[in-house]
């Protein structure tokens, strides 16, 4: 009988499957200061061979410092093209999209796991062994691993997660394959087929090869080319093709969990055709559980905090399972040709059209969090608005009210803006593991709104300076000379919005506040600029 032996440094979370998502999961917990240590899953599937990260993915490993690493190995996929037989009937550049990387990187999936394992996914310990049982115990949790050397280790945790698949792929769920297409279409974008009743994707990949997904079931394989090339209405030539694999079905996932088993897989839960690899999901979902558990491992956090991560993360699921065009895409004929591009005409004004949520959705871009304690908007009372703007003032005008009204609000995606030409952009400015308060000015540069401004930053700081970074945001190009005579009470940092970007994107006309999440998305809103509706907001989840 194989013996136990127990390991001294006990870690505080053990994340179960060292598949792609397990790993930038012990990334982001890491990032967090949370110790964490993959146990691979029995049977543990092999990486595929190439993957693809869409743009929110890209956010995500920007924020922990692993981007430049991939960016040097993949390839920028920069539109999407949708076509019925020979016609195309929208063409979507994916630079509309407001983020710092506009596009779909195509890359290895083994040069992703490298960079992962060098980041330190692995921990400390720098070992990989498997999962064999798991107990739960009042005060975490007790899981026996098997080295590879065949020992076996009791490791004790305060939680776990799973990150291996637990549905098989659905034989009904379609297939992808890879392999060697040749023909006269740009390789540095995607397509999409409807034809012959049938939707067809198209990538490319690394090293001259393409990713193909069908969302039917593959044929007999003496079949298999001649259906392909049936499915791409072109002239083209396919050599080298891999074999199929099953795509799972789309289904939302169940319970999630919030402590001290947490799931984290997303295995059957996006139409895997229209949306890729489940790592984009999973990535998301990983970064949204791993500020929550950084916060209460530091003993910051109230319940509450980890009882969101279930309710987020399947509210995000919902645009991609709810989405339209996949809808409409897998069901038309070569002669609803007309009904296709009504449905896609939006697509080519993304920035106003009414179909804007369906590329954004697709890319996990654009999702809006379910109302709860974390997301909170604070508006001027309509009876104390001003009818009229004035410099002399920071209470809003009824217009500063409306544009408030109609900024990015709690539970969205906080937007991103270039604020100096050839500077980092907002986004690339707040990446971290910390909350982000941005104090906006307004445009009344007032002394009393900058004492107001300059006493929040200060009571934020002193309490919260460890978990909340500020800036505050003024329209011009130098230090105000009202705001640098409070310097003697806060020396905190200043954004510069010389050509007011910052401002008319947040609707910060008059003075207000935002909070901004590790993961990217506002949790809190407030106009005026008011501290004790913003203390009492962070006093919801933390202690």
């Amino acid at each position: 009988m194989l013996g136990f032996r127990q390991l001294t440094g006990d870690q505080e979370a053990l994340v179960v499957g060292a598949n792609l998502t397990g790993l930038a999961l012990c990334c982001a917990l890491q990032a967090q200061g949370v110790r964490t240590r993959p146990l691979a899953a029995p049977r543990e599937d092999p990486f595929s061979d190439f993957v693809y990260l869409h743009p929110s993915t890209l956010e995500r490993f920007h924020a922990i410092g692993l981007l430049p690493r991939l960016l040097a190995h993949g390839r920028p996929l920069h539109a999407i093209n949708v076509y019925t037989s020979e016609s195309r009937v929208a063409r979507v550049p994916l630079r509309v999209v407001k983020t710092p990387f506009p596009y779909i990187l195509a890359l290895p999936g083994a040069q992703l796991e490298q960079a992962l394992l060098d980041h330190g996914a692995l921990g400390p310990d720098g070992r990989l062994a498997t999962h064999v049982d798991t107990t739960a115990k009042p005060r975490g949790m007790r899981v026996t691993a098997r080295t590879k050397t065949g020992r076996n280790q009791r490791l004790r945790a305060r939680w776990m997660m799973q990150c291996a698949p637990e549905t098989a792929n659905a034989p009904d769920g379609g297939f992808a394959l890879d392999g060697v297409l040749e023909w006269d279409f740009p390789s540095d974008e995607r397509y999409l087929f409807v034809h012959n009743g049938g939707l067809c994707s198209v990538q490319a990949g690394p090293r001259q090869r393409v990713r193909l997904a069908f969302d039917r079931p593959p044929p007999a394989a003496s079949d298999l080319k001649q259906f392909v090339q049936s499915q791409i209405p072109f002239a083209c030539r396919l050599s080298d093709l891999s074999t199929p694999r099953m795509l799972p079905r789309l289904t939302l996932s169940p319970a999630l969990g919030h402590g001290p088993m947490f799931r984290v897989d997303t295995q059957g839960m996006f139409p895997a055709v229209l949306c890729g690899d489940q790592i984009n999901a999973g990535v998301q979902r990983a970064f949204n559980l791993a500020w929550k558990l950084g916060l209460t491992k530091r003993g910051f956090a109230r319940p509450e905090l980890l009882a969101s991560y279930d309710v987020e993360c399947r509210e995000l699921a919902k645009p991609l399972v709810a989405t339209r065009l996949g809808e409409a895409l897998m069901h038309m004929q070569d002669r609803d040709r007309r009904s296709v591009r009504d449905c896609l005409a939006g697509l080519d004004r993304l920035l106003d059209g009414r179909y804007q949520p369906v590329l954004r959705a697709l890319h996990q871009l654009a999702p809006h969090l379910p109302p709860g304690p974390l997301l909170e908007d604070v508006h001027t009372p309509l009876l104390q608005s001003r009818l009229r703007s004035s410099e002399a003032s920071e209470t809003a005008s009824l217009r500063e009210r409306r544009l408030f009204a109609q900024a990015p609000m709690a539970g969205m995606r906080a937007p991103d803006c270039t604020i100096v030409r050839d500077q980092p952009t907002l986004l690339e400015r707040l990446a971290g593991p910390l909350h982000t308060l941005l104090l906006f000015d307004g445009h009344a540069p007032t002394p009393a709104g900058y004492r107001n401004l300059v006493e929040i930053a200060r009571t934020i700081e002193a309490r919260y300076g460890d978990l909340i970074r500020v800036h505050v945001v003024v329209p011009m190009a130098r230090m105000p000379t009202t705001l640098a005579q409070q310097t003697g009470r806060w020396r905190g940092a200043v954004i510069f919005d010389q050509d007011s970007k910052l401002h008319h994107l947040f609707g910060a006309h008059a003075e207000c506040l935002y909070l901004i999440r590790p993961d990217g998305f506002i949790g809190f809103r407030s106009q005026p600029a008011e501290k004790s509706s913003l203390l009492d907001h962070i006093h919801g989840f933390l202690l």
